[in-house]
């Protein structure tokens, strides 16, 4: 099945993905209508996209609708696009890992780990969530790996939890309210240890989530946010 992070040809452009970034007016050209380095941040900080459809150029100025927006009829404006269009084109797309790579991510993993107790902390936590790079293994819409690291991600998910269970790992701490269709009971039992939920709990959700033994503890982002 066809999915966005499949590759897609357009014309003459081979696209890794088929997430388009839409074009938006931001009004934020300078004086001329010359495009500038603010603007060049803002379309790198999307270069992942598959393609960018920058935001309308007037090509005269009789066809100029908002203020500050980007123009190119006059011969310093392409100067100012160039310094939007290479640094995007030059974006590099991410890549699978190769197999012989991942042991040096773990390795790396490890380095972390006896740092982060050499300056003192109690612990760390191994962040598997929002897509990073634990979590792209562990995901069946990123993880297409044909070797040892893809195959069944449901049978390799709940032997994850349970080798963590068996190496005194001291939580698990999932992202997910706990509601009917949760999959935090399922990961608390094929752990084995204490379950920490997260996600738009309040005292009384996260006192019944305790109570009735869905969860060990309650994590909260929203109080400690500002």
């Amino acid at each position: 099945m066809t999915t966005l992070f499949d590759p897609i040809t357009l014309g003459d452009l081979e696209l890794p993905n088929r997430i388009i970034m839409a074009p938006l007016t931001r009004c934020r050209a300078d004086e001329g209508r010359v495009p500038n380095a603010l603007m060049a941040e803002y379309y790198v900080q999307r270069a992942s996209a598959g393609l960018i459809l920058s935001e309308a150029t007037s090509v005269t100025p009789l066809g100029v609708g908002y203020p500050d927006t980007p123009g190119i009829w006059s011969n310093d404006q392409p100067k100012g696009h160039v310094s939007l269009v290479r640094p995007i084109t030059e974006f590099v797309t991410p890549r699978a890992l190769e197999t012989e790579e991942i042991a040096d991510i773990i390795e790396a993993y490890r380095v972390g780990a006896e740092n982060a107790k050499a300056a003192g902390f109690d612990g760390v936590e191994l962040h598997a969530a929002n897509g990073y790079l634990i979590d792209q293994f562990l995901q069946s819409s990123t993880n297409q790996r044909t070797d040892e690291y893809g195959a069944n991600l449901t049978e390799k998910f709940t032997y994850v939890a349970r080798e963590l269970g068996k190496r005194g790992i001291a939580f698990i701490c999932a992202r997910e309210r706990v509601a009917e269709d949760s999959i935090g009971p399922l990961l608390k039992e094929a752990f084995g240890g204490p379950y920490i939920a997260n996600e738009r709990f309040d005292k009384a959700s996260a006192n019944a989530a305790i109570a009735n033994g869905t969860a060990d503890a309650v994590a909260f982002g929203e109080i400690g946010r500002a």
